[in-house]
């Protein structure tokens, strides 16, 4: 399988690879297969000087198809306890534009678009330390997303057709391992395939983002909703906070989808004759938000 990225720094040699004073701006890439970047993200509040102003689009292939993995860089302690990711674009990809299952205790995203990725947009924090997780943050802010574009999802004699259901944004967790942004077999596919458990004390923030243009069916006749669960995730979804947002053009059924509970989860191990309900105790919260255009 493949398992490179169309640009890797600095993380395909695993833990012991040391790099400094790389710098990865104003690049395009389509046509990967895992990834279209797998980058080191850079220290908390500073001026973005390592990854900025790139762009990925039409990555996919079995399981696969993410715009961007940005994971913190070991070597720079500072990350230890907050890192980020920044002015990234992407757009028709198979999976997430952007997504990360990253380590540290607060990890920010901030100033991207996102434009009709099958997947959406998905930021999560492993916790390693229960004594802590309540220091742990996934905060999302002054992002950009944008449902199914002009752009077909099946163009007449085009070659391919994707009829899959779509998301704009996956729900945070904070699972206490993570998933190699460099996978070596079938099974670790797709990276957000998280199986161990997670935790409900980590917090996450959405703050001043935009969502534009989302209908509850495609134009290939599939379900649509803006923020939407992982179908492999944690029962354990922490409270997701999202304050100061913007929806444009969004149908009322294209706001949010929860998925119904998997019946393989019900075992007497588990949960006794019924599947476990976590994927229905999810609590969002939506504070100042703005509805353009929206439907009634």
């Amino acid at each position: 399988m493949d398992k490179n990225a169309g640009v890797v720094a600095c993380t395909y040699f695993g833990s012991k690879a040391r790099c400094e004073n790389i710098t990865i701006y104003n690049n395009v890439v389509a046509g990967a297969v895992h990834a279209g970047f797998i980058v080191q993200g850079q220290k908390c509040n500073v001026k973005n000087y390592k990854f900025f102003n790139n762009t990925a689009h039409s990555i996919g292939g079995k399981d696969k198809g993410i715009g961007a993995i940005i994971v913190k860089d070991k070597f720079d302690k500072d990350q230890d306890q907050c890192y980020e990711g920044s002015y990234f674009n992407a757009y028709k990809n198979q999976q997430q534009g952007v997504n990360v299952i990253g380590e540290g205790e607060i990890i920010k995203f901030h100033h991207m678009t996102m434009i009709d990725n099958l997947k959406g947009f998905s930021l999560n924090v492993v916790n390693k330390d229960l004594e802590y997780s309540d220091k742990l943050l996934m905060e999302a802010s002054f992002n950009k997303f944008y449902g199914e574009t002009d752009s077909p999802d099946c163009p007449p004699n085009g070659g391919f057709c994707f009829k899959e259901e779509k998301m704009g944004v996956m729900a945070s967790i904070s699972p206490y391992k993570t998933s190699p942004e460099h996978p070596t077999n079938q099974t670790e596919l797709p990276y957000h395939k998280i199986t161990s458990e997670s935790s409900w004390s980590a917090k996450v923030e959405y703050k001043f983002n935009e969502y534009h243009n989302f209908k509850y069916e495609t134009r290939e006749k599939m379900k649509q909703a803006i923020f939407q669960l992982s179908p492999y995730s944690s029962d354990f979804v922490p409270e997701q906070h999202h304050t100061d947002s913007v929806f444009k053009n969004v149908d009322k059924n294209a706001f949010l989808h929860f998925m119904n509970p998997d019946s393989s989860t019900a075992n007497a191990a588990d949960c006794g004759k019924f599947p476990c309900t976590g994927p229905l105790n999810v609590l969002y919260h939506f504070k100042r938000s703005k509805f353009i255009g929206a439907e009634d």
